[in-house]
């Protein structure tokens, strides 16, 4: 005679009911990229290089220079970089990788939404995942570079966290279009270091947006911008409250938009799609 046991749902699994896979997904993305510490380790390192490069020619070009605020270029371009950081994603990288290598056919039988299922594991592998990290080295940072700085704890800087979900949204809405591409080209290498580098330019990550609007005003109202640019206004102190609002009006509006794109391209590719490699 067999004995059979069962277990009992957790009280996350039945207030979850069906949703608990998501929940799951992120758990799991999490713990995963936990056993790649090395690989996390040298990926924030090559973050933080970048970093001090770009922070220090603009602190050498600046610092003796009457026509620039210092410190607000220093700030915006150091605490922007751990925004960007936070929010990144590589969902372009892994759509191509699975279209390439002919993976997508399986996450395509599965009952979930491909689009859906990038967004929930980058939430565990990137942004949980070397949330610790990113922490840990700021507060490492912080102090030989503070006088260089405004640091602002006040509700600007609540403004900036309630975006984080949207620039979130937006980062991985247009790297999720742009992997997109690998449906007709195959291979996305070139392809992706040129998108990387115009989305540093486009959402200001190299330049602060506000030096060059006045030649170029519409990159103002691109989804990029909302990526970095408008969000660091805000946390400097240089929107007022109805900008702010325009600000989260803005992105909650570019996400539903790059959202519906996002669905649209991947079904048009999907037409294409052959399998390669399986």
């Amino acid at each position: 005679m067999t004995q059979t046991t069962t277990s009992k749902p957790t009280f996350l699994q039945k207030l979850l009911g069906r949703n608990y896979k998501w929940w799951f997904i992120i758990l799991y993305n999490l713990k995963s990229q936990r056993a790649y510490l090395g690989d996390t380790f040298f990926w924030t390192l090559s973050s933080f290089v970048r970093t001090a490069g770009v922070f220090g020619i603009w602190w050498l070009t600046t610092k003796d220079s009457p026509n620039f605020e210092t410190n607000l270029i220093l700030s915006y371009l150091f605490f922007g970089s751990f925004l960007s950081t936070m929010t990144n994603n590589w969902a372009d990288l892994s759509l191509g990788w699975d279209n390439i290598t002919g993976r997508i056919s399986g996450y395509l039988l599965k009952p979930t939404s491909y689009l859906w299922y990038q967004y929930i594991m980058y939430i565990g592998r990137q942004f949980l995942a070397n949330f610790p990290i990113q922490i840990l080295s700021f507060v490492l940072l912080f102090p030989f570079i503070r006088q260089y700085l405004i640091f602002n704890l006040d509700l600007n800087l609540v403004f900036v966290i309630l975006l984080i979900p949207i620039i979130y949204s937006l980062n991985l809405f247009l790297n999720f279009t742009f992997g997109c591409l690998t449906f007709w080209i195959l291979e996305l290498d070139g392809a992706n270091d040129f998108y990387s580098y115009l989305s540093d330019f486009l959402k200001g990550g190299l330049i602060p947006l506000s030096m060059i609007l006045g030649y170029f005003p519409f990159l103002n109202y691109s989804p990029f911008a909302f990526l970095l640019h408008h969000p660091m206004q805000i946390y400097l102190g240089k929107y007022s409250n109805l900008e702010i609002l325009y600000t989260f009006l803005g992105g909650l509006a570019w996400c539903f938009i790059l959202y519906l794109l996002a669905k649209w391209v991947f079904k048009m590719g999907l037409k294409k799609n052959e399998s390669v490699g399986l």
